[in-house]
């Protein structure tokens, strides 16, 4: 435990240090840098091939010194690109021009848009009015489009099969530390992480993640796959060690769709300690239901468990192809505490119920069954300006009866994240 906690801590460390790292090259260039504020070129109507580069504002990257020169350089030409002096005449090209350079007012006539642009964006307008309206008492935005948030992440995935007849199986996979990235535009996020294990190799374990969210509700597909060993801890009647480690050949993948309607969403967000897309003012709770479908693969070799007596066990039927399909409904409840210093703290517990179908042999004869499951959320998150850092963990848990047999399957994760708001 010592280990992992020392780890956890280290990487932690070095996660803020790369996102402070991040904002600092990002930020206005310090004093002694040779840059200076460009000039406001919007209404200078010029012929576009007869600009002269060196207007005032120009800002010439060669000249920038101090750390992180060369970010401040990319910023720079970046800079430059967008503030040249263009070509305004008001034309029907006028609209792409102006965008080129950051211009954008769709309130403009004289902008020129076309009609399926402007449709777009008051197609966006009616949605952000009618699904992203928070009370500003209680939930603002954070001003800010995109993020991009470096995560690390320790996480196991368990087994456990247990009946009368005392032939129990438990099995726990290897703790699997990832670490990834993810980035978010708007209400669209992406994120990516491998094992940290496996950087020179290919990888064993790997989690994909996209998400949509705004203040009503949110929609989220979360794949991982998980080839580590893993730990044995009982296996039917075998009467050698009581833990057997570093065990090959079970491969699990899983794949979760879900969705959540936040029924008090004018004064909760769920997004602020998970997503950092907004700031929690005052503490508030909401009930949460919503739908979700799970997937879950299991390829068991069974050569690598022939010397640990399976013969001796009813259920080496299972072990194989083993496929469950999950329809469930989901109803619970998720609370935002509001803690001095600009920290806040979230508690989310969703029981969630339906069938589960399966498709080994040995329930052809009846594939459907009650499925019991629960997940469960904590996250801290602090925010200091454009930065943030957080820590979350859950527990996504699930149950169900079969042929006298109790199964529960589950994945236990801790993230800590650091990132930046721009």
């Amino acid at each position: 435990m010592k280990h992992f906690v020392d780890n956890s801590l280290r990487a932690f460390l070095t996660v803020v240090a790369i996102a402070f790292a991040a904002l600092w090259a990002s930020a206005d260039t310090a004093e002694g840098d040779t840059i200076v504020a460009p000039a406001e070129a919007a209404d200078i109507q010029v012929a576009a091939d007869s600009i002269d580069k060196h207007f005032d504002g120009w800002i010439d990257p060669d000249t920038i010194t101090g750390s992180f020169a060369f970010f401040k350089r990319l910023r720079a030409r970046a800079q430059n690109k967008i503030n040249e002096p263009y070509d305004t005449t008001r034309d029907n090209r006028y609209w792409w021009r102006a965008m080129k350079h950051g211009k954008v007012d769709f309130d403009d006539p004289t902008m020129g848009y076309p009609k399926f642009l402007r449709f777009c964006y008051k197609a966006y307008l009616w949605a952000d009015s009618n699904f992203n309206y928070h009370d500003p008492e209680y939930v603002v935005s954070t001003g800010t489009f995109c993020k991009a948030m470096l995560k690390f992440n320790n996480w196991f995935d368990s087994y456990l099969c247990y009946s009368l007849e005392d032939t129990d199986i438990a099995i726990r996979s290897n703790m699997t530390t990832n670490i990834g990235v993810q980035v978010s535009v708007m209400g669209l996020s992406f994120s990516y992480s491998f094992d940290l294990g496996d950087i020179f190799e290919k990888s064993r374990s790997k989690k994909i993640d996209f998400g949509f969210s705004c203040a009503r509700f949110s929609l989220n597909l979360n794949y991982m796959k998980n080839s580590s060993p893993v730990v044995v801890r009982k296996f039917g009647n075998y009467q050698g060690e009581k833990v057997v480690r570093d065990v090959e050949g079970f491969n699990r993948k899983n794949l979760k769709v879900s969705g959540y309607y936040f029924l008090n969403y004018k004064r909760y967000s769920q997004d602020a300690p998970y997503s950092f897309t907004e700031y929690q003012r005052k503490s508030a709770g909401s009930f949460i239901f919503g739908l979700s479908y799970d997937h879950l693969n299991l390829d068991i070799d069974k050569e690598h468990f022939d010397e640990y007596t399976i013969i001796n066990l009813p259920w080496q039927l299972l072990f194989g192809k083993i496929k469950q399909d999950d329809y469930c409904v989901m109803a619970g409840y998720g609370y935002n505490w509001v803690l001095p210093h600009n920290w806040l703290f979230n508690v989310t517990a969703i029981p969630y119920a339906g069938l589960k179908k399966t498709y080994q042999i040995i329930h052809e004869d009846n594939p459907y069954m009650f499925s019991a499951n629960a997940l469960l959320k904590l996250g801290a998150a602090y925010n200091h300006r454009s930065l943030y850092v957080g820590i979350n963990a859950s527990v996504d848990a699930h149950g169900y009866r079969s042929y006298g047999t109790n199964c529960h399957t589950s994945i236990e994760d801790i993230y800590l994240v650091a990132g930046v708001r721009f």
